[in-house]
């Protein structure tokens, strides 16, 4: 043992300060520098987990990492740290802070795949610069997968040697597995319990009881507020795959639990609009939107408190989702320049504010701890840190119908191209089927509706061959659980507080009345139907979009019923005529002659097909006998109407006052247009989103004209039937394009700063669409003998609503000298109302006849 005075090589001891198994640690004076060191020296030579030690130490540089000098025969020389070991409790603020301080360094560690292996308060120093992360001796430096050759290595490192301080070991590391980053988030999980609450998160009166505790036990509970609580239960999951997978997202989630125990909750809200960006051109307006989400702590006296959040216009491709502790929405939105953009704003703010870098967004999902948002742009997944303004791009490729971020760490996505739901693992691996088509019952796809409280279950909608399609429960991780379920296909789930509540609730519309109903996911067994809001004319017709479990609040958006005004402009944009309120519908659309006019009306009960004779503006409904008549195109020569219904694709005899036929059972989806020789229709299928022609003669067989994936609506055939023009998100902005019908090739960009609802004009001499401003635009084609196109400029401004159905809401006469504009009512009040705290609202037996 060196003595004071003595020296190593040039380091002159000063004092012994420390002894463990390992060896003696000196307080010592370079005498080179002038400067203390400390200097750690081996009872014996110098062994294998001392050259480790040196060689995981040496290879960091960090603030938060006590540094590493030198290395002599049997010492390691590092940097003289004045502090006190960290020791809890401590008060919550501060102990978050030291550990974002902790979490820091040993993300820097595993960036350079080495993990510390002895994590514990004991060797986190607090110094007046912060805090100091201590002794390697334990650290292991990853160069790969282990292979046959290390398991026959009698090393400290031999499989089923145990290393580490026993009451912070990680479950692999009592049975002497391989020890990943992930080991030491464990042993974070540990020292976060003990800085919180001041006592050992396991413990025992032996060693063999604590090794149990480890293994097979959960912590007492603490008083650390749930959103904590829940970051620390993740930590300590037994199985690696359970817990956070980097130290990074561990440190964001810890950052934002810390910040959303004390998230205020708005309790009222200006119904004044607030200043949002305009979004401009369509392709699926949205009549209503009912958004469920969740709040980590409910409000004083479980009181149900009614706001609402002023919104931009009710307009296509709008999304919005509030984070799941209820603070705060992110919304996706159209610049000027038609880029779609991420803006996120507090509940209790009037300003929305842009998140940079998320430019073309398509979706969003918030993480169950709401300090990230994930988000589909250009194709890739996406996440961003709300903590460090950070962006990861996940390495995957996603063509999906909707997604949500499981509380189990993957992301759960409905392909766009049909077929199964998949799962993809938050941290990175390969995409997994979370679901699996039974083919005996011609399933064609499986589209995402919501995750259930509990995190596992999720409900998801099944769609047949035939055209019609139910609801199934399913579960992550076991792709063939496929429980049916009797409920309406617009159900979502919704529960109590915290994540992994045990009360689940199905929520749908009926009537105009919020149903509720008790519901085990697990053996899908219901309760009795309950009323949540009864005949609220905001929820007429509403659909439930999305919840984010467990749902204390509910929002609503009033329903759009009322359509506006048609009006008659002629190319400069003056007004020519106004069309009588019975004719109002939604996605007009003229007969060839331009004598009568088609739209859809919708109502509480009731989708309707109204036709006008413009000459004497007298309007009639169709009669189908039909549930549901929507989208209705005519035939070439005016005789005949096709339209969509709930039971698939029909053709009706205008002039016959037969009844109409069942050309095909179909998916749901929008018909656009006849063939201009009236052999095909030209349609696209919802559940793909991908453009199609359906033949009437004969057997329907679709055949694709665009692959599914981008948007494709609207979209029209040109006069001579070799070119579709239509409305697309593909490269992230809206634009007009033209396509030529299969199998002939070729596609041309027609918009150049954004655009879409484009039209051609009769004789095929122009083609008109709307710009991202929504000024009506006009550009001359020339179709044979090969495509050409010259510069888009503007007619007028205008004011025409979004996209309903899959359709445009304009029109234009044959010789495109004028145009019918559908515009919206001036009194649409867009804000969403919200409730929080609804279940006490859970009071009466619901009714739903």
């Amino acid at each position: 043992m060196p003595l004071p005075g003595q020296r190593l090589g040039p380091y002159e001891i000063v004092a012994c300060i420390g002894a463990g198994g390992m060896g003696e640690v000196y307080k010592a004076r370079d005498t080179r520098l002038d400067r203390l060191v400390a200097i750690k020296v081996s009872k014996e030579d110098f062994t294998d987990r001392f050259e480790r030690e040196a060689r995981a130490v040496a290879a960091l540089n960090h603030p938060n990492i006590c540094q590493l000098y030198d290395v002599g025969p049997n010492y390691l020389v590092m940097e003289f740290i004045e502090g006190t070991p960290l020791v809890g409790p401590l008060p919550p603020e501060k102990a978050v802070e030291y550990a974002g301080q902790v979490l820091d360094a040993l993300a820097s560690a595993h960036a350079r795949k080495i993990t510390h292996r002895d994590l514990k308060p004991a060797n986190i120093l607090v110094t007046k610069q912060g805090i100091k992360l201590l002794d390697f001796g334990l650290a292991k430096q990853q160069s790969g997968a282990v292979g046959e050759a290390d398991a026959t290595i009698t090393d400290l490192t031999v499989r089923g040697t145990i290393l580490g301080t026993l009451q912070y070991m990680s479950p692999e590391q009592l049975q002497g597995k391989e020890a990943d980053a992930r080991s030491d988030l464990f042993s974070f999980g540990c020292v976060l319990y003990e800085l919180l609450s001041g006592k050992r998160a396991f413990t025992g009166e032996s060693a063999a009881a604590i090794i149990g505790a480890i293994l097979h036990q959960q912590p007492e509970p603490i008083d650390a507020g749930p959103s904590l609580a829940a970051v620390i239960r993740r930590c300590l999951a037994k199985d690696p795959e359970e817990r956070f997978q980097t130290a990074r997202d561990l440190k964001y989630s810890v950052t934002m639990a810390a910040a959303n125990e004390h998230a205020p909750l708005v309790a009222s809200a200006s119904r004044k609009r607030a200043s949002w960006p305009y979004f401009a051109v369509a392709t699926a307006t949205l009549a209503f939107a009912l958004v469920l989400w969740m709040v980590a702590k409910p409000s004083p006296l479980n009181e149900v408190i009614r706001f609402t959040i002023p919104m931009p216009d009710i307009d296509w491709r709008q999304t919005f989702s509030i984070s799941p502790n209820g603070s705060q929405i992110a919304m996706v939105l159209a610049t000027k320049d038609a880029r779609r953009e991420l803006f996120l704003r507090r509940l209790d703010s009037a300003e929305a504010r842009l998140l940079p870098g998320t430019s073309g967004v398509e979706d969003v999902a918030w993480s169950p701890d709401s300090s990230e948002i994930a988000f589909v742009a250009d194709g890739r997944l996406k996440r961003l840190s709300l903590f460090a303004g950070v962006i990861q791009d996940t390495a995957h490729s996603v063509k999906y119908r909707g997604f949500t971020w499981s509380p189990t760490g993957v992301f759960l996505v409905s392909p766009i191209e049909g077929g199964p739901l998949f799962s993809i693992p938050v941290s990175g691996g390969t995409p997994a089927a979370a679901t699996v088509l039974d083919t005996a019952k011609n399933e064609t796809g499986h589209q995402l509706s919501s995750l259930c409280p509990d995190g596992r279950h999720f409900l998801y909608r099944v769609f047949h061959q035939d055209g019609h399609s139910a609801m199934k429960v399913g579960l992550l991780g076991s792709p063939q659980h496929q429980m049916p379920l009797e409920a309406p296909v617009s159900s979502v789930c919704a529960g109590g507080p915290g994540w992994f509540t045990e009360r689940t609730y199905l929520l749908h519309q009926h009537n105009g009345s919020l149903i509720a109903r008790e519901f085990d996911p697990s053996t899908g067994k219901r309760g009795e139907q309950v009323s949540v809001l009864a005949r609220s004319p905001g929820l007429m017709g509403a659909s439930i979009l999305f919840s984010t479990p467990p749902s204390q609040v509910i929002g609503y958006r009033a329903t759009q019923f009322s359509a506006g005004k048609l009006t008659w402009h002629d190319r400069d944009g003056r007004v020519l005529g106004v069309l009588p309120d019975a004719a109002v519908g939604l996605a007009p659309t003229l007969s060839a002659d331009g004598r009568y006019l088609a739209t859809t009306k919708y109502s509480e009960t009731r989708d309707e097909i109204w036709i006008t004779d413009l000459s004497r503006n007298s309007s009639t409904p169709l009669l189908l006998g039909l549930e549901s008549a929507t989208t209705p195109v005519w035939s070439p020569d005016g005789s005949h109407m096709a339209f969509m219904s709930n039971r698939g694709l029909h053709e009706v005899e205008i002039a016959g006052g037969g009844a109409s036929r069942l050309v095909a059972k179909m998916s749901p989806g929008w018909l656009q247009q006849y063939s201009p020789d009236g052999k095909h229709l030209l349609y696209v299928a919802a559940s793909r989103n991908e453009l199609k022609m359906v033949a009437l003669a004969g057997e329907p067989n679709p055949v694709s004209v665009a692959p599914a994936g981008p948007t494709y609506y609207p979209a029209t055939f040109s006069p001579d039937s070799r070119l579709i023009t239509y409305t697309s998100a593909e490269t992230g902005r809206v634009e007009v394009y033209v396509r030529a019908v299969p199998p002939a090739t070729g596609k041309w960009l027609i918009s150049n700063n954004g655009g879409g609802m484009s039209f051609w004009r009769q004789d095929g001499k122009e083609l008109f669409f709307l710009s991202s401003d929504r000024k009506m635009m006009a550009v001359d084609v020339q179709l044979t003998p090969t495509f050409r196109w010259g510069t888009p400029r503007a007619l007028f401004q205008t004011n025409v609503s979004g996209i309903n159905n899959g359709r445009s809401n304009y029109v234009v006469s044959k010789d495109g000298q004028r145009f019918l504009i559908l515009t919206p009512p001036e009194d649409v009040d867009t804000a969403i109302n919200v409730i929080v705290n609804w279940h006490p609202l859970l009071r009466k037996p619901a009714r739903t006849e």
